[in-house]
């Protein structure tokens, strides 16, 4: 698929944008899509902007060697940015100013692969997003600019473990799952039986 903004490059970043309530998902090229301002100039920015998160990739350059990614989207596939997307929607709809590890579980619970396969294990999906929404109730009011909190940073670490440990260049649904489950102290973790 070719990028729908300049016709010439291959799409390699899906951008999903939401108008008037509406979802429009669209395929850009990397090129284009820094020009727009989507993605970030260094690695890690977007990650790091988008959860009020310093650039780990200069904290800890020896950790990353050589596997540096170029930006957000080198960091997270396709699933793995669709349940950060709901994740934040769901913190934001809850009137929450930070994304929580039960954020991401419900971003997990609505993501096919993973729902799938909690569902195999025997999880309740409606009964389990019940839960969560009884647990975590609203939060104090939601700002433009969303932050992690300890628990759910610590899970995307993890992720990212996971991510490695397998081999992959991406953090999918599947390793956000597995971060939120390694994540023990977490209520998240604790509902799956972690």
């Amino acid at each position: 698929m070719l990028c729908e903004r300049c016709g010439e490059r291959p799409a390699s970043v899906t951008y999903t944008q939401i108008t008037g309530g509406e979802r429009v998902a669209k395929h850009l090229c990397e090129e284009c899509a820094r020009e727009m301002g989507i993605l970030p100039s260094s690695p890690f920015e977007g990650i790091a902007r988008m959860f009020g998160l310093p650039d780990i990739s200069k904290l800890f350059p020896e950790f990353f060697g050589e596997r540096r990614p170029h930006d957000l989207f080198d960091l997270m596939d396709a699933s793995g940015q669709e349940v950060m997307n709901r994740a934040a929607e769901a913190a934001s709809a809850r009137d929450y100013d930070f994304v929580s590890t039960e954020h991401i579980l419900l971003g997990l619970t609505d993501e096919p692969t993973t729902a799938k396969i909690l569902e195999s294990l025997g999880v309740n999906l409606p009964e389990l997003r019940t839960e969560i929404d009884d647990l975590i109730g609203h939060g104090l009011g939601a700002k433009e600019e969303l932050t992690l909190n300890p628990r759910a940073k610590r899970a995307l670490q993890l992720a990212f473990d996971e991510a490695n440990a397998s081999g992959s260049n991406f953090i999918t649904s599947l390793h956000l799952l597995l971060g939120i489950i390694r994540e023990r102290e977490s209520i998240s973790a604790q509902m799956l039986g972690g």
